[in-house]
């Protein structure tokens, strides 16, 4: 599998198009009030979450999951004023290092978001392999996939929501089965396999997939200090109660 090296956030609120932002096991944010730590932290959740299950659930694309509260589509998008009018998509994703041993160099993966209902929903997935080598999902008027390389385009019988299981079945080294019913995919899962060499193990023909560890959000601290501290629980709290307990624990683990 990949793994993640850098986050990347484009047109969310006060990230004025594309931005990037290094990842390591500990990465700290710095910032005053209203400078988009919260809102790094709220997309990066919503982006874990749809990385780490299989389906494209209507929960995975919460914004507004606690401990995070991001609103509406049009209170996520960041606004935009004059003659080149509104802007109707945002995206976020992470640039990836590639399988060891594949020879290729650290690629995105970005998912953009529209507005549907006034809440955000998937509109495509798309890996940048190269210049010219990419791949693109996105959902068909019936909902189910349609994968996109250069110079083709293939629409399968597997839903969107169910993107993963579609590019496991590309991925498989015995897709023989799936080719007779969606002969039009073959090619895309014959360019996959030039891009990155199919491998045994299940685990290694994930390339698309990258590696992430548990995330557990934790509320902004928002409390002023104390003169001392009685910490008895870990719990989550926009006023910053659990932080010593937190603290006490990571500095004895």
């Amino acid at each position: 599998m990949s793994h993640p090296i850098s986050f990347l956030i484009n047109d969310v609120r006060c990230f004025h198009g594309d931005q990037r932002a290094n990842v390591r096991p500990i990465t700290l944010l710095v910032g005053e009030n209203s400078t988009g730590k919260s809102t790094f932290l709220g997309c990066y959740s919503v982006l874990h979450r749809l990385l780490s299950r299989p389906f494209l659930s209507g929960d995975a694309v919460d914004f507004n999951r606690e401990p995070f509260s991001m609103g509406s589509f049009r209170d996520i998008v960041r606004s935009r004023r004059g003659r080149d009018g509104r802007i109707d998509e945002f995206s976020i994703g992470f640039m990836l290092a590639p399988v060891r041993g594949s020879g290729k160099e650290p690629f995105p993966l970005r998912i953009t978001f529209s507005e549907d209902g006034s809440q955000p929903v998937v509109a495509s997935i798309h890996y940048q392999f190269s210049a010219e080598e990419f791949l693109r999902l996105t959902p068909s008027e019936h909902g189910s996939t349609v994968l996109s390389i250069l110079g083709h385009e293939a629409v399968i019988e597997i839903p969107f929501y169910d993107w993963q299981f579609a590019l496991d079945i590309l991925s498989e080294t015995d897709g023989e089965t799936f080719f007779r019913k969606s002969p039009e995919a073959r090619l895309i899962a014959d360019y996959l396999s030039s891009v990155f060499p199919r491998r045994k193990k299940r685990s290694e023909r994930r390339y698309w997939l990258p590696t992430l560890s548990e995330l557990v959000p934790v509320a902004p601290l928002r409390s002023k200090p104390k003169r001392t501290y009685d910490p008895v629980r870990e719990t989550a709290s926009a006023d910053g109660e659990h932080v010593p307990m937190l603290m006490m624990r990571l500095d004895r683990t």
